[in-house]
């Protein structure tokens, strides 16, 4: 899945400075918020295989059955 990571840093910070200015948050909570959310933009997002962890079917969906 593709998407602008400027745009949703921009975003998230305008929520950020809103919710500032309204008193709901700190600025010391404000600036782990970013960071956090910077962060996971820039983690690796996709599954990894480990050995001791079953693997999704190619349709991603997960059954409720188990397949022996």
């Amino acid at each position: 899945m593709e998407y602008d990571k400027n745009d949703l840093v921009s975003r998230v910070r305008s929520a950020v400075e809103t919710a500032l200015r309204a008193k709901q948050i700190t600025m010391d909570e404000s600036g782990r918020l970013m960071q956090r959310y910077e962060d996971g933009l820039n983690s690796y997002t996709y599954l990894s295989v480990n050995e001791n962890e079953p693997v999704l079917p190619h349709n991603g969906y997960v059954s409720a059955k188990r397949h022996e």
